[in-house]
């Protein structure tokens, strides 16, 4: 095994063995519609928070800069759970989350997250096939 898949194996190991609090704020907002009711509930939510902050890790890790540091971009943020953790709890306010000009376009959902968090979303500008 290299040593940067050594490195990797390593932090993934370190992120997923810590426990991180479940996010009261997103399951709160999460309860509220059907359609996100999975993020209410730990199995739901932990696997985002774990691999964002696993990202969190490995970015800091290969740019060698706190990840305050890093402007992240969020193609497609969808309901905007991913872009809240970002911003919120790793202090990153350097994201640019995106999403077409008609809402979540996969879903065509409600996003609560990007509302009750004022996360600034840039619409993708492209034309309609």
């Amino acid at each position: 095994m290299s040593d940067a898949n050594d490195s990797v194996r390593v932090s993934r190991i370190k992120v997923f063995s810590e426990h991180w609090p479940f996010d009261e704020e997103i399951r709160e907002t999460a309860s509220t519609l059907p359609s996100h009711r999975f993020l209410a509930k730990p199995s739901g939510q932990y696997s985002y928070v774990y691999l964002t902050r696993f990202v969190k890790a490995l970015s800091e890790k290969h740019f060698d800069c706190p990840f305050s540091d890093v402007t992240v971009l969020d193609w497609g943020c969808g309901k905007g759970h991913v872009s809240k953790m970002i911003v919120i709890w790793a202090q990153n306010n350097s994201i640019v989350a995106t999403f077409s000009r008609r809402g979540d376009t996969c879903f065509g959902q409600e996003v609560p997250f990007i509302e009750r968090f004022n996360i600034h979303v840039k619409p993708l500008e492209h034309e309609s096939i």
